[in-house]
């Protein structure tokens, strides 16, 4: 680290800054500031002392003295930005500088000197709120980062400090009294909170609005001055795999032009509205692992559903006070759609204040994409609805009685929905559903063939398991070792030559136990709108006109006959 001597003004390089004590200077840069290479030039041209920066950088080593401080740093002269490596240290190591720096002073450009003032003064909100310094990206860890800051105005007289004001500050800034006061600890602010401090700071490089939060997220990562935007993902890439903090995927879009996107953020502004986020309940609301792969970021979690049919992942961090686009306090929501690609986020620009359907799912493994390009969102919104959705009759019978054992092919299976995606339908497809039904004897298991080539009717095919002690009776029986490579699209679609495709199909198996005798009938149609909708009958008992017994799987009373049955 170089610092300047406060007496000589010239450059001595510290391995350890923390060994000196020394000012460090916070301000909005000009059109006429000093480099590195002016201010280690051995002797020290005359057009270098009339810059206007020269001034700024003799007026803090000048204040520095007075304070008993030997050294002090301004960034524009105390990092030689001709080299990468070392511009690239300093940007990572800038939190951590002026968190140890004895005293920051903050030079005010445009805050117009106090007529007569010769010390601190009181200033309106509205005064400070207009001064640049307010409104620049790298100046947020400048205010945040050291213990003591002092505000100076544009004639160098000190107006006010940091612990003096930390309330007008908050106001202005829209940063936690309890921040400024270090009251709290940073870490403990929502990620999408402190992004918001950010949302509406400026930055005269796109990638710096990124590389000047670092200090914030406590993170570390490499300048690359041309990737742009993709600085912000990176960032946001470095959070995710040192956090468990979900708010990072809490930012609302600012406009709803893309309906279908990524998971992470386009830009700062996405996180306008995360202000007043916090964890509804710190010990008891979910603490999710999730992870960053190569496809995006996965999770494993219980999915809600809402009106318009969109899954959502219910995070653990509610509004304090009213949400600042719905206006209400609510728990924070975001919608999930499945693609034949991977799960995206849908209508991010939307505020989601409650979810319809609590659990549509069980515990499923969720990866979301990384990003959605806006012509792949077009894409999606003119897919088709699912196909070979799965209903069952009676309606609760596979959550109650019934085990989905796999799916393929899997990566077009929406667990939410219980159906294939929407654009396998634009080519060939064949599909295996395997299923467990719990039910006396033992437990049968269901096989249901789907196929549906380009441009023909839908095709189902149902079988039943015929292990022993049920025996088939009518329709087709699988086998355990039947897997779903064994189908193959080619022949079926040789078979339609000589069979039309069948939407209906059913099969029929009795239990041979003396003890449980049972009879039970599966039946699979698939409908116009392209349900997969499955019937079973069960009847328990023996076999005679006056005992037979019909039970719906699925009914309350069904259920108590099933569970008070005694064990085989």
């Amino acid at each position: 680290m170089w610092l300047l001597n406060t007496k000589t003004l010239a450059l001595e390089s510290f391995t350890d800054p923390s060994e000196v004590g020394y000012a460090i200077l916070s301000h909005t840069w000009g059109n006429d500031e000093v480099s590195f290479q002016e201010m280690s030039s051995t002797t020290m041209a005359p057009t270098t002392k009339s810059k206007a920066g020269f001034d700024k950088v003799a007026k803090t080593c000048e204040i520095a003295q007075e304070k008993g401080l030997g050294y002090a740093w301004v960034d524009t002269c105390c990092i030689d930005k001709s080299s990468s490596a070392e511009l690239s240290e300093a940007i990572n190591s800038m939190f951590r500088w002026y968190q140890e720096a004895k005293v920051c002073l903050v030079f005010l450009s445009d805050l117009r000197p106090e007529v007569g003032g010769t010390g601190p003064g009181v200033y309106e909100i509205s005064d400070l709120s207009r001064c640049k310094w307010f409104s620049r990206g790298w100046t947020l860890q400048e205010l945040i980062a050291p213990t003591v800051v002092e505000f100076y105005d544009a004639g160098w007289t000190l107006r006010f400090s940091k612990d003096e004001w930390p309330v007008c500050l908050s106001t202005v800034t829209n940063i936690d009294v309890e921040i400024l006061t270090f009251e709290k600890e940073l870490s403990a602010v929502p990620v999408a909170v402190r992004m918001s401090w950010a949302a509406h700071r400026r930055t005269t490089r796109v990638e710096d609005r990124a590389y000047s939060l670092l200090g914030l997220f406590d993170i570390h990562m490499p300048m690359i001055y041309g990737e742009g935007a993709k600085a912000f993902q990176r960032l946001q890439e470095e959070i995710a795999k040192g956090t468990d903090d979900l708010s990072l995927f809490a930012w609302v879009a600012v406009d709803e032009e893309q309906r279908y996107r990524g998971i992470f953020a386009k830009e700062l502004a996405e996180f306008t509205f995360c202000g007043n986020y916090i964890r509804y309940n710190r010990l008891t609301s979910d603490r999710i692992e999730f992870s960053v792969i190569n496809k995006g970021v996965r999770f494993t979690h219980l999915l809600g559903m809402d009106t318009e049919g969109s899954a959502t992942w219910s995070l653990p961090f509610v509004t304090q006070g009213d949400c600042q686009i719905c206006h209400y306090s609510h728990r924070i929501h975001i919608g999930l759609v499945f693609t034949a690609e991977g799960w995206v986020r849908a209508t991010p620009g939307r505020c989601r204040y409650q979810s319809e359907v609590p659990h549509a799912s069980g515990l499923i493994d969720v990866c979301v994409r990384r990003t959605v390009t806006a012509s792949e969102s077009r894409r999606y919104e003119q897919r088709p609805g699912h196909f070979f959705k799965l209903e069952w009759h009676p309606e609760d019978c596979l959550d109650r009685f019934g085990k989905l054992l796999f799916v393929e092919p899997s990566d077009l299976w929406d667990p939410v929905h219980r159906g294939f995606v929407g654009e396998a339908q634009t080519e060939d497809f064949m599909g295996i559903i395997k299923i467990s039904l719990r039910a006396l004897p033992s437990d049968v298991v269901v096989l249901l063939f789907l196929y549906k080539a380009k441009d023909q009717s839908p095709n189902v095919q149902l079988f039943l398991g015929s292990t022993w002690p049920w025996e088939l009776k009518e329709g087709q029986a699988h086998y355990p070792e039947f897997m779903f490579s064994d189908i193959h699209m080619e022949l079926y679609k040789r078979s339609l030559l000589y069979f039309s495709p069948s939407n209906l199909s059913s099969a029929r198996a009795t239990s041979g136990d003396r003890q449980f005798p049972a009879d039970l009938t599966c039946t699979a149609e698939v409908d116009e709108e392209m349900r997969l909708i499955v019937s079973c009958k069960y009847i328990k008992g023996p076999q005679t006109a006056q005992e037979q017994e019909e039970l719906p799987l699925l009914t309350n009373n069904s259920a108590q006959r099933l569970s008070d049955e005694p064990e085989s």
